[in-house]
C-alpha cells in the first residue's frame, strides 16, 4: 500500500485516489469502519454497498461519492 497524498478532491482521478481507496477497503475488510444497528447509520448492508461502489471507483481512480463518505465515516 502506498502513502497517501493529498490534497485530494471529488470528482479528482489519479492514481493518489486509488492509493485512498486502497486503504479505506483495508479498513473495511478489517472491520475499523464499523456498522451500527438501525436507526444508525452505516448499517451493514450500507458499508456493503459503499464497498460495493468503492470499488467501481477504485477501477476508474475517481474520488467519488462513496469515497467520500466512506472518509467521513
Amino acid at each position: 500500500m502506498n502513502k497517501i497524498t493529498f490534497p485530494l478532491s471529488l470528482e479528482m482521478r489519479s492514481p493518489r485516489v486509488a492509493d485512498l481507496h486502497d486503504a479505506l477497503l483495508f479498513l473495511l475488510e478489517r472491520g475499523a469502519i464499523k456498522a451500527l444497528e438501525p436507526p444508525n447509520s452505516p448499517t451493514a448492508d450500507e458499508l456493503r454497498a459503499l464497498a460495493e461502489k468503492l470499488r467501481a471507483e477504485r477501477a476508474s481512480q475517481l474520488y467519488g461519492d462513496a469515497t467520500r463518505q466512506l472518509v467521513f465515516l
